[in-house]
């Protein structure tokens, strides 16, 4: 047993609206004010988050050629 991952709503929150302007992992990281091995055991442990953050990286280019 580990130390709890750091992922609270607060911190989904602060990765989404990283993501939705088309963030790098590592941008989205430093935003959320989390390491990025502490974001891929999240996305593991919740393969919906990561969809949802996927999707709102393809947001910013879809709304580009629109």
């Amino acid at each position: 047993m580990g130390r709890p991952l750091k992922i609270t709503p607060a911190v989904v929150q602060k990765l989404e609206e990283a993501a939705s302007v088309d963030a790098s992992i590592a941008e989205m990281c430093f935003h959320a004010d989390i390491a990025k091995g502490t974001y891929y055991a999240a996305i593991k442990r919740d393969p919906h988050l990561l969809d949802r953050l996927e999707t709102l990286r393809q947001k910013p280019a879809l709304q580009a050629r629109l």
